[in-house]
C-alpha cells in the first residue's frame, strides 16, 4: 500500500498510539495517517517553515515532536511540539534551536538531544514552551545525522566524520568513540538486547556491543548508502538504502546448540528478506508485522515483512 498526499520529499516517520503514522516532508508539512484504513491523511500539521528532518512520539502518547531546519545555511532550526490527542492537533510549544538542526532524540529525563551540522550535540530543556540549552557535547567534527538513547540512558550519536560516539548525558562527557566505519554514519537503532546498530555510506550496517565498545557484526549486502534502520519487534533489524532495497537481518542473540548457532551466524550476515521498491530514507515499524518507509519520491509505502 502507498500513502499519497505529500508534495515534497518524505524525510521522517513516527508511530503514534492507535496505529497512527506521522510523516514529515521537505516542505515543512507533517501528515497523520490511519494506516489500517489508508486513504487520505487524518490531519495535516503545517507551519514548520522548514524541512521536517526528524519526528519523535513522546511517551505520554499524546505529543509529537518535530525537528525542522531550512535548506539555506543561515536558516534557523526549530523544535515544534504538537498535541495529537485532540482533533485537529494543536501546537503546544515552539523552540528555536539555532541553525543547522539535523537530528532529534528524547532523553530519559525528558530533555531533547539535538544534533547539528557543525558536529554539536545540544541538550535542550523544555519549560513552558521555551527551550534552553543545558549542555553542548563536543567531539564530532562533521554533521550529526543520527541520535539514539540506549537502555541505560547513554546517548549515541552518529556523524559524517565516520564515527559513533557514546555520551554520559549527566556528566556531559563522551565515554567512547566507535570508529570502524569508513563512510558517513547516517542511521542508528537500538536492538532489543541493548546492542547498537549503525548504518553508513560505506554500504554496511555494524552491530556494536556498547558494554565492551566493540563491533560484533558487520552486515553486508547493500550496494549504496545505508540511510535508515529500524529494529523489528521479533528481534530482527531492517535496513533501508539508496540502492532501492529494504533488507531484513536476523540479529537475534545466538541460540543454544552448535547447529542452531551455525544457522544463526549465517543469518546474521545474510539478509533473510530483501524487498525492492523506492529508495529508503526513513523506516518505522508498524503493528501487525508491517513497516512504513519514506523516500524522496514523495510517497510513504507500507510493507508486510514475512515472518520468521
Amino acid at each position: 500500500m502507498e500513502l499519497r498526499g505529500h508534495s515534497d520529499n518524505v524525510e521522517s516517520l513516527a508511530l503514534l498510539p492507535g496505529g497512527r503514522l506521522a510523516s514529515g516532508d521537505d516542505g515543512g508539512t507533517v501528515r497523520l495517517w490511519d494506516v489500517a484504513r489508508g486513504g487520505d491523511p487524518t490531519a495535516v500539521l503545517e507551519g514548520h517553515d522548514a524541512r521536517v528532518l526528524a519526528l519523535v512520539a513522546l511517551p505520554d502518547g499524546r505529543r509529537l515532536v518535530a525537528a525542522a531546519n531550512g535548506r539555506h545555511p543561515t536558516a534557523s532550526g526549530t523544535i515544534v511540539v504538537w498535541d495529537t490527542g485532540v482533533m485537529p492537533p494543536t501546537r503546544c510549544a515552539t523552540i528555536d534551536c539555532g541553525r543547522g538542526l539535523n537530528a532529534l532524540a528524547v532523553l530519559r529525563d525528558g530533555r531533547f538531544a539535538t544534533g547539528f551540522n557543525n558536529g554539536d550535540v545540544r541538550l535542550v530543556e523544555v519549560n513552558a514552551g521555551a527551550g534552553a540549552v543545558t549542555a553542548t557535547l563536543k567531539g564530532h567534527v562533521h554533521v550529526v545525522a543520527a541520535l539514539a538513547v540506549l537502555p541505560d540512558g547513554t546517548l549515541a550519536s552518529g556523524a559524517w566524520d565516520h564515527t559513533v560516539r557514546l555520551w554520559d548525558v549527566g556528566a556531559a562527557v563522551c565515554v567512547a568513540t566507535l570508529a570502524e566505519h569508513t563512510g558517513n554514519v547516517n542511521a542508528l537503532a537500538v536492538l532489543a538486547d541493548g546492542r547498537l546498530a549503525s548504518g553508513s555510506d560505506d554500504k554496511t550496517v555494524r552491530l556494536w556491543d556498547v558494554v565492551t565498545r566493540t563491533c560484533v557484526g558487520v552486515l553486508k549486502g547493500h550496494t549504496y548508502y545505508v540511510l535508515a534502520l529500524a529494529p523489528l519487534p521479533d528481534g530482527r533489524l531492517a535496513s533501508g538504502s539508496a540502492d532501492s532495497t529494504l533488507r531484513v537481518w536476523d540479529t537475534r542473540p545466538p541460540a543454544a546448540g552448535v547447529l542452531a548457532m551455525m544457522k544463526r551466524v549465517w543469518r546474521r550476515t545474510t539478509p533473510v528478506v530483501v524487498l525492492e521498491g523506492h529508495g529508503f530514507h526513513a523506516l518505522q515499524p508498524l503493528p501487525g508485522g508491517r513497516l512504513a518507509s519514506g523516500w524522496w519520491d514523495r510517497g510513504v509505502n507500507l510493507w508486510r515483512v514475512p515472518p520468521l
